[in-house]
């Protein structure tokens, strides 16, 4: 399955394409059939990863590379949030 991976140079996102299974997915494969919030789990732990290298690299919190980033985590946890809260509502 491919993931589309977004790096972040300057003010500019360049998105790229990164194959992690060489074969498509099945329909019967424990990955064709992962929640929503799992896919949201996932996308947080690629970005706070991302994040962490980030601020490894540029050896700074307040680049603008590092500040893209984290505004990225920011609006996925803000996601994340709001499914649950969504999926909590209607569980009640």
């Amino acid at each position: 399955m491919a993931l589309v991976q977004h790096y972040v140079t300057g003010s500019k996102y360049v998105p790229l394409i990164r194959e992690k299974d060489p074969q498509p997915p099945s329909l019967y494969s424990n990955t064709a059939r992962r929640t929503p919030e799992a896919l949201l789990e996932e996308e947080l732990d690629f970005l706070r990863n991302q994040l962490a290298q980030m601020i490894r690299k540029e050896n700074s919190l307040t680049s603008e590379a590092v500040v893209e980033v984290s505004r990225m985590l920011d609006i996925k946890i803000n996601e994340y949030n709001h499914y649950i809260n969504k999926r909590s509502k209607k569980i009640d």
